[in-house]
């Protein structure tokens, strides 16, 4: 196993503690989660912390989370992580995707 990225559902001081429960116990004392892709909070959160990091979208998605996990070299054991939110306008829509969205809204 190269890495393994938690996905919470809890609000972001759940996952801001976490993070610090998790540093040290990772390679080379390193915190064990190097990201954590979250949902819960309505807000969009980008937050490092214990050497780990957080990423949530927030509500009704108007954002996009775009994550990148690099490993330096073939034998790293180590990753970086790169994290950023994008505006949903700038992607664009997928027709089909599309009409699957609007039947179910249709009865809301």
């Amino acid at each position: 196993m190269d890495v393994v990225l938690p996905m919470t559902h809890q609000v972001v001081s759940l996952d801001k503690a976490f993070m610090e429960y998790f540093k040290g116990k990772g390679i080379d004392n390193e915190n064990a989660f190097p990201l954590i892709i979250g949902a819960h909070d309505h807000e969009p959160y980008e937050i490092e912390l214990a050497g780990s990091k957080v990423l949530k979208t927030g509500s009704d998605a108007k954002a996009i989370g775009v994550c990148d996990i690099v490993w330096p070299d073939a034998n790293s054991k180590k990753v970086g992580v790169g994290m950023k939110l994008e505006p949903i306008e700038q992607f664009d829509v997928d027709p089909e995707l599309q009409k699957i969205v609007e039947k179910h809204q249709s009865c809301l």
